[in-house]
């Protein structure tokens, strides 16, 4: 499964920014969490959503599974795009992705 090509429907302003159509051991402690967006309990699909901020209310809530490690400006300029009922007046598309493994990342993580 990936993510390109996908577009970022929903842009909640120091929350989240919703896109795309495990457990809970990832924290939503930082800016950056990848976590599973669901319409509530028994409901995981395929949309995902990243952290503006931290949001530790979604611990036990919704499946975190992994973090931004590089584009962090690239979330600010999100995080700007004007909204209309929390939906970007813009398109904002995932142009390219790239999925690392974690033994890779050992550095990076820390």
């Amino acid at each position: 499964m990936h993510y390109k090509g996908t577009l970022f429907f929903r842009l909640v302003r120091n929350g989240w920014i919703q896109g795309g159509d495990e457990n809970f051991a990832i924290k939503h402690d930082r800016r950056g969490i990848l976590s599973m967006a669901n319409a509530g309990r028994h409901t995981n699909d395929s949309q995902f959503f990243i952290t503006l901020a931290p949001t530790p209310w979604m611990d036990n809530l919704y499946v975190a599974f992994g973090r931004v490690i590089e584009g962090s400006l690239t979330l600010d300029l999100m995080e700007e795009v004007p909204t209309q009922n929390e939906r970007p007046t813009k398109d904002i598309c995932i142009s390219e992705i790239q999925i690392m493994d974690p033994k890779d990342l050992s550095t990076k993580l820390c």
